[in-house]
């Protein structure tokens, strides 16, 4: 009982994720052009970046705490399906909360650490905007490329194979189960619905 809870809250979870997920994106992108708006040249990018005000910065914020939504989902899949292969649901949670925690410090660089700098930036003379475009440089390739494009798709990648091996396993054994007359096993769906 307690379990099938667990489930229903980590599919819901994983819905409302994708709808503000998406949402946010949309509303980021109609009046803030984002995410170009953060590409081109510093001289360019932090007038208009902090042109955005607080607005900007506040949708950021949210934004980068939206894969938190992630975690009851990655643990309501591990509790889903648990019974049939436990060490790969535990593989793909495992995964799932390093490529959550890439996921929000990628995010998270803008409306916190590159803020603060943007707003050096604009008040510093020509040789300290040379040290803090480096700075800039160096957050946006770790917390960006490195963590937040290449640690976090493949962790995710890992969680959503380890899951999809899960299911389709599980899919084929309850068809299986299904042709011997054993109907014991239900699909995923039906064990949100207990």
């Amino acid at each position: 009982m307690k379990q099938s809870k667990i489930i229903m809250v980590g599919g819901w979870s994983l819905i409302l994720f994708t709808f503000l997920y998406i949402g946010t994106q949309v509303y980021l992108k109609v009046f803030f052009n984002y995410p170009d708006v953060l590409h081109g040249p510093d001289k360019d990018v932090i007038p208009v970046f902090l042109s955005g005000g607080l607005h900007l910065a506040i949708m950021l914020t949210l934004l980068s705490l939206l894969p938190l939504l992630l975690v009851p989902g990655s643990i309501g899949a591990y509790y889903a399906f648990k019974e049939e292969s436990e060490g790969s649901m535990l593989l793909a949670l495992i995964f799932a909360m390093i490529a959550i925690l890439g996921f929000i410090l990628c995010l998270m660089r803008w409306p916190s650490v590159n803020w603060y700098i943007a707003l050096t930036y604009v008040q510093a003379n020509d040789a300290e905007r040379v040290v803090l475009s480096g700075l800039l440089l160096s957050l946006n390739t770790y917390l960006g490329t490195y963590l937040g494009g290449f640690l976090t798709s493949v962790c995710s990648s890992i969680w959503f194979f380890s899951y999809q091996c899960c299911h389709v396993a599980f899919t084929w054994f309850s068809k299986m189960d299904w042709l011997h007359g054993n109907n014991s096993r239900y699909l995923f769906i039906n064990r949100t619905a207990r």
